[in-house]
């Protein structure tokens, strides 16, 4: 399947897919299409903004907004999305590993060797959506943004098949990476692009991805977002990675496979 998959021109196929899910295409074609996913995935629609009625089409209703306070912000660093919890890691020789007998490089992942350097002995999440997860990705922490890079690359799944079997996998995808300064020292969210994830935009700029095959880096100053404000969203389902120095005390109890919400608390902070 690994070979077979290798010669699907990926990235062409997400964009189409995200014109697809934004087509202009009759309003009750998508809303089929949308009351059918609710009832597929069990979607809890009692906390959305807007009713499912009221999106015009299937691209709107992945990104859809929730409630004020569907989502309580907690103590120490909390997770930026509703997901499940992949795993938690030690960042020993700037490797981390994927499963076992795959791992990859920090500076592959990061495409900056001095950047990757800053994270070693640090700590590592790793957090993936599924398609029936809230999209919108917040702040993990109070901080000041410093940079963003945009990484081009493929667009792999990021299911658990391709997270056993696709080798550097978070390496191979195309990523936006933004990088903050707080208190406790720096940290940086990674998002990951996926099959089918026609773009990735954010808040605090004006970046989307799977446009150009360009690489771009954008310094910022003054910038501060606090815990818990939105940062971006995917158009559709992937992975955010969380990279801390050894500056933060990370100590997150929940287990691999746990489910998270936007808000949970991860790990306490001690300096």
């Amino acid at each position: 399947m690994y070979s077979l998959l290798a010669l699907v021109p990926k990235n062409l196929l997400s964009r189409l897919v995200g014109k697809l899910v934004r087509s202009q295409a009759p309003k009750w074609m998508h809303q089929l299409v949308i009351r059918w996913f609710i009832r597929r995935y069990g979607i809890d629609v009692s906390e959305m903004k807007s009713p499912p009625e009221s999106f015009r089409t299937l691209g709107d209703f992945f990104v859809r907004e929730l409630q004020d306070g569907a989502r309580p912000i907690g103590q120490g660093v909390v997770s930026p999305v509703d997901g499940t919890l992949r795993d938690v890691q030690n960042v020993d020789k700037e490797k981390l590993l994927q499963v076992k007998g795959l791992s990859y490089a920090i500076s592959d992942l990061l495409g900056d060797r001095k950047l990757a350097e800053m994270f070693e002995g640090g700590t590592a999440l790793n957090l993936y959506l599924s398609p029936k997860d809230y999209h919108r990705v917040h702040t993990p922490l109070d901080g000041h943004l410093k940079r963003a890079s945009y990484l081009p690359g493929t667009l792999w799944p990021v299911n658990d098949w391709a997270y056993e079997h696709v080798p550097g996998l978070f390496a191979k995808n195309e990523r936006l990476i933004v990088l903050f300064s707080t208190e406790q020292g720096n940290y940086a969210l990674i998002f990951v692009g996926a099959l089918n994830v026609g773009r990735i935009t954010t808040s605090f700029d004006t970046w989307e991805t799977n446009q150009s095959r360009q690489g771009e880096v954008r310094e910022y100053s003054n910038l501060k977002l606090f815990k818990g404000q939105e940062l971006g969203t995917f158009h559709l389902g992937s992975s955010v990675l969380l990279l801390f120095e050894p500056s933060f005390d990370i100590r997150c109890e929940l287990t691999p496979q746990s489910s998270v919400t936007v808000g949970m608390p991860l790990s306490a902070i001690e300096k």
